[in-house]
């Protein structure tokens, strides 16, 4: 058993083997109310970043260094292949967390905000809210079940932070309506 320690000892001195990491704590994800107050409380420019963060499991430099290019609405999916961070007392662009790109599923209800939010700015409409009050109707969704949970944390808004009406859609699971 000795020669066992040794050996492995002698490896991590040399660099052969690495040290794990230890023990990361459990990650417990906010509640529904605690994601909604945070929310409320955020200008309505910033309410997104509540989104991506509880919404697509983003950190706070995956948040500010997603963009819109790396949003696959039609795969409803996010690329996570950058972020922002603070080197040398300056701001700049980098790999994720260890230098690991993900990929993360994107809820209907984030993607819903991504486009009011990406609109809003296009249009210069200060307020995502009104211009998916006036455009929601032309925005395509889905009921994939994996995407549900997030998308009903996120459409449980009481009505004065409502995002607007939700558009009419068939379900996929039933096929197209005969009427």
């Amino acid at each position: 058993m000795a020669s066992t320690s040794f050996s492995v000892s002698a490896a991590v001195r040399s660099h052969s083997v690495t040290r794990p990491r230890g023990e990361y704590p459990k990650i417990v994800p906010w509640s529904a109310e605690r994601v909604h107050a945070v929310r409320a409380e955020m200008g309505e420019r910033y309410r997104l970043t509540v989104d991506l963060g509880a919404g697509c499991g983003l950190r706070q430099g995956e948040v500010f260094g997603l963009s819109v290019d790396q949003v696959n609405f039609a795969d409803r999916a996010v690329q996570v292949i950058l972020q922002v961070k603070i080197v040398r007392s300056r701001l700049v662009f980098g790999p994720p967390k260890h230098g690991k790109t993900r990929e993360v599923p994107l809820p209907d209800s984030i993607a819903r905000a991504i486009r009011a939010h990406a609109l809003a700015e296009y249009l210069g409409h200060a307020d995502p809210g009104f211009t998916l009050r006036t455009y929601t109707h032309l925005m395509p969704a889905s009921s994939e079940r994996t995407r549900r949970a997030v998308d009903g944390v996120f459409d449980l808004v009481d009505p004065e932070h409502a995002q607007g009406p939700e558009p009419a859609l068939e379900d996929e699971d039933s096929g197209p309506s005969t009427a």
